[in-house]
């Protein structure tokens, strides 16, 4: 096959270091792939005979989409013969915000990380930058788009959808808001003090979407904190710091909260003490 990649109708763009541009042929039967990397837009490949998916995976770096792309289906190769590659875009200018507010500094890294989702293909794209603005290329598509903070403590700084079923198909503008819920937690443990830990901190809250599955987490000493977390509906677990003969692996407390607004949690990891006799085989443990 005598490939044709093109960008957006353009040439390829060169990349800053490895090849240009890489090529992945998906067998829609077996899933079997076959993939080529080259620099400039053209190159002559042999494919097996077979039925492909085909995606392309440019070098060059932000703002355009380096990560996988599919860019043609079902595409049956069964001799010799020309393939135009061509990856669309769609020039997007993003404005990001925090509970409507400016976007936290962080301490370290990139202020904010823009994950979108193929809701077909799953491919991803991804964007980080500082600040709350920026202009990136996207591939044509339908997507799910979710927000990461590189801020600390107690802001939410794990990955969270704000938008879903977004359709890429040309230039344009896209406000992605991170709405959270400002939570107090109250912690107990069979409903009395939180143990304290040898070592590390005493609790650790893990906040999972019962939708996405995407956590958001809090460890800290004693029984009490606030934590900032996105709008949805979560299950929560609590793991403990403290040794045996306490319980110290997370365990679910609580299911199906939903976070609308500000709210305060009282979470209470219920044990049973047991009793018991150990055998092996019937006998003595070795």
């Amino acid at each position: 096959l005598k490939l044709k990649v093109t960008y957006d109708g353009g040439k390829v763009p060169s990349a800053s270091s490895g090849d240009d541009v890489l090529v992945l042929f998906t067998e829609t039967t077996t899933g079997e792939t076959q993939s080529y990397s080259f620099d400039g837009g053209e190159d002559t490949v042999d494919v097996p005979y077979g039925t492909y998916d085909i995606a392309v995976q440019l070098g060059a770096s932000d703002p355009r989409p380096n990560s996988l792309a599919t860019v043609r289906r079902d595409v049956d190769i069964s001799g010799d013969g020309g393939l135009d590659l061509n990856l669309q875009v769609g020039e997007l200018k993003l404005k990001v915000t925090y509970d409507g507010g400016k976007v936290p500094s962080a301490s370290s890294g990139d202020d904010v990380l823009v994950l979108f989702t193929e809701t077909s293909t799953k491919e991803t794209q991804s964007y980080s930058f500082d600040g709350g603005e920026d202009t990136v290329d996207v591939p044509y598509g339908t997507y799910d788009v979710a927000l990461q903070f590189g801020a600390s403590d107690p802001r939410a700084n794990s990955l969270g959808t704000v938008r879903r079923d977004v359709e890429v198909s040309g230039d344009g503008g896209l406000d992605l808001d991170m709405q959270v819920a400002d939570v107090s937690l109250a912690i107990t443990y069979d409903g009395g003090k939180v143990p304290s830990a040898s070592s590390g901190d005493d609790v650790f809250v893990l906040f999972t979407e019962t939708t996405t599955r995407e956590t958001q987490s809090v460890s800290f000493d004693g029984s009490e904190d606030s934590i900032q977390v996105p709008y949805g509906t979560y299950d929560i677990a609590l793991q403990f710091g403290a040794t045996d003969p306490r319980a110290n692996s997370l365990a679910t407390v609580r299911r199906g909260v939903e976070l609308t607004g500000d709210a305060g949690l009282n979470l209470d990891l219920q044990v049973e003490e047991v009793n018991g006799l150990v055998t092996y085989d019937g006998g003595k443990v070795p």
